[in-house]
C-alpha cells in the first residue's frame, strides 16, 4: 500500500475512479473502512500528529 501527504487547494471533489469522499477523524466508530486503513494509515497518521 502507498499512501501520499499532499495539501489540496480548491474544492474538494471525488473523481475519476473515487465514488465519494469525506473527512474523518479516524474515531467515526460506524464507518466502514479497510483493515489496513484502520491498522496502518491512521496508526501512522497518529504517530506523526497529522490525526487524533
Amino acid at each position: 500500500m502507498t499512501v501520499y501527504d499532499t495539501t489540496v487547494t480548491g474544492v474538494h471533489r471525488p473523481a475519476a475512479e473515487l465514488a465519494e469522499m469525506c473527512w474523518i477523524t479516524g474515531q467515526e466508530p460506524d464507518l466502514p473502512r479497510a483493515a489496513a486503513v484502520h491498522d496502518h494509515v491512521l496508526s501512522l497518521l497518529r504517530s506523526r500528529k497529522l490525526l487524533d
